[in-house]
This record gives C-alpha cells, structure tokens and sequence, in this order.
C-alpha cells in the first residue's frame, strides 16, 4: 500500500495532539471528546447506550462519564421511564466547550491549507469530500 494513503490518519492523530496542547484540553482524552459529543447529538443517552456506541466497556464509560460530571459539562438525570436508569445531558459549559474545539480545530486546519492556493483548496475538499463519503458508505455495510 501507498503509504500516503496513512496521511489521513497521521493528519487526524496531529489535530488531536495539537488540541491536547490547548490548556482547555491538555487534560481531556480522545474518548472523553467522543463520549461528549456522543452526549450533545443524543441528549438522554443511557451511558450503557454511550458504551456500545463506542466500542469501550462499562468501567471506563464510567469514570469517563464522572469526569465529565465533575467537569460540570454533563448533567446525570434518573430516566422518568426507568427509575432505575440515568441519562446525561451536556450543560451550557458544554455548548461553550465544544465552541473552543471548533475554533481550535479551525486554526489548525486554516494553518494546514495555507500550503494551498484557493483553487488547489477547493480541488483538495472537492476530493476529500468523495473520500468522505465513501468511507461512511463503507462503514455502514461493515465490509
């Protein structure tokens, strides 16, 4: 295989090891952004829910899902269907923090392209977004 083909990859692993410099996020994993994210586009989400979506076991979803509650970015609510259930919400904080994600992502990408001129940018995204697709086409047959 070309390893070109690996830049992706090694593009995406940059961005989050740029993030975890910012001071906002020097101390927040990967999974603790998925797990947040997965909370603000499934408001209620069961952390059992979380976990299978995921891919991770119950223990770390855990205290993942407790440093976000000490983080005051999610809240934990008991389920009005299941008294025995809880569900999590993201808070305002959340909202914000997510903000300060994309403007960090944003300086980070706006650095990356200036290697382009406008017409090699908008080639590369016209590209790009081909690839995008496939690829969610793949992952959703599972071959």
């Amino acid at each position: 295989m070309d390893e070109r083909y690996r830049y992706i990859t090694k593009i995406s692993r940059n961005l989050d090891l740029y993030k975890r410099k910012n001071k906002e996020m020097d101390d927040f994993s990967s999974s603790e952004e998925m797990s947040l994210h997965l909370i603000r586009h499934n408001k209620g989400i069961s952390q059992e829910r979380l976990s299978k979506l995921l891919g991770l076991d119950k223990a770390l979803i855990t205290r993942i899902v407790k440093k976000l509650i000490d983080q005051g970015l999610v809240d934990r609510k008991r389920s009005q269907k299941d008294k025995r259930a809880y569900e999590l919400y993201p808070t305002d904080k959340a909202e914000s923090f997510k903000k300060d994600i994309v403007d960090l992502e944003d300086n980070y990408y706006r650095s990356v392209f200036s290697v382009f001129s406008d017409e090699e940018k908008e080639q590369f995204l016209s590209l790009l977004t081909k690839v995008y697709i496939k690829s969610k086409q793949i992952r959703k047959q599972g071959k």
